[in-house]
């Protein structure tokens, strides 16, 4: 997300579950641990939950970003401190749905069945437990505390899955400063107005594989491919999980081997398996010369066609 392309969220390697239209009236903060069922290691974020609002401070790409959303207007600001800028959206917006672990859990509640499966205690408090299922299999598990009216655990089941926990969990009202976009930031309606860093695994780009379209390809985490723009043509990405734990890729425009736009607002994440994104690009090459599409995790089926530009 700066990154939401949700993003992320948005560390976009976390996917959370919460019910939509929920005013959380218990402020508190917690540390949120995220383990990859198929990595050793686990990230640590942290949590702030005020009246009616929610904060994410994440890193993505090796850049910080924060995450602000306003549940009483329906807003989202993503922030990078580093470079003082943000962008905002409506949080109902495709791109905060797919990036923003919070909001695009509301997709995931209205697409399965949740049901309740049992109680039990996460990190000290009694929570309810429920599964969500789609076409009869579980494709997320959900700890939420009543007391909190928020989830502590998020289980997505697979190899490709992931576990999320919340710990250290502190009660107490969370100063509104918290939720504020500091002096000195400016809004960009589209990161690309601004110079855009070439991140770590775009590094010798210019040795990976161009492909000709049409295009199908099952591709892994890691892979990449390059895809050359032609003058009065467009070209329609479309990634589709193969796995039933949560895959991501990323399809971002590229000029003379640096991206055009923020990388992390156009990576896509999808949480179950046969979920899937279509992301157009119409460029001219005076704008773009190529479209560069990475898998971040998991497992992607891969399809790259022309489109027109009027399409």
């Amino acid at each position: 997300m700066l990154n939401s392309g949700v993003h992320r969220w948005v560390n976009p390697a976390i996917l959370l579950l919460v019910l939509s239209s929920v005013s959380y009236a218990v402020q508190f903060t917690a540390d949120m641990g995220v383990k990859l069922h198929y990595e050793d290691a686990a990230t640590t974020q942290k949590l702030y939950v005020g009246e009616g609002k929610y904060r994410l401070d994440q890193e993505e790409d090796g850049q910080q970003v924060v995450v602000l959303v306003d549940q009483e207007a329906g807003m989202t600001r993503v922030l990078l401190p580093k470079e003082k800028i943000y962008m905002e959206m409506p949080s109902d917006d495709m791109q905060s749905l797919m990036n923003d672990p919070f909001q695009a859990a509301k997709f995931t509640e209205e697409v399965g069945k949740k049901s309740k499966v049992g109680n039990e205690k996460v990190s000290g408090y009694a929570c309810d437990v429920f599964v969500i299922k789609r076409d009869g299999e579980v494709i997320m598990r959900l700890w939420l505390s009543d007391q909190l009216g928020f989830p502590l655990k998020i289980v997505i089941p697979g190899e490709g899955g992931r576990t999320m926990e919340l710990k250290n969990i502190k009660e107490g009202e969370v100063g509104e400063e918290i939720f504020m976009i500091a002096a000195g930031f400016a809004k960009v309606r589209d990161p690309g107005q601004r110079a855009v860093e070439v991140p770590d695994w775009a590094e010798g780009l210019e040795s990976v594989e161009i492909v000709k379209i049409p295009f199908e390809r099952l591709m892994s985490a890691e892979e990449i491919v390059r895809v050359k723009l032609e003058a009065g043509k467009g070209i329609k990405v479309d990634g589709m999980n193969n796995i039933e734990g949560n895959s991501a890729f990323t399809a971002v425009p590229f000029k003379d081997g640096r991206p055009i736009k923020e990388p992390s607002m156009f990576t896509y994440n999808l949480t179950w398996k046969g979920a899937n994104w279509s992301t157009p690009f119409k460029y001219t090459p005076a704008d773009a010369d190529e479209i560069v599409v990475r898998v971040r995790e998991g497992s992607i089926l891969v399809k790259i066609e022309s489109i027109g530009l009027e399409d």
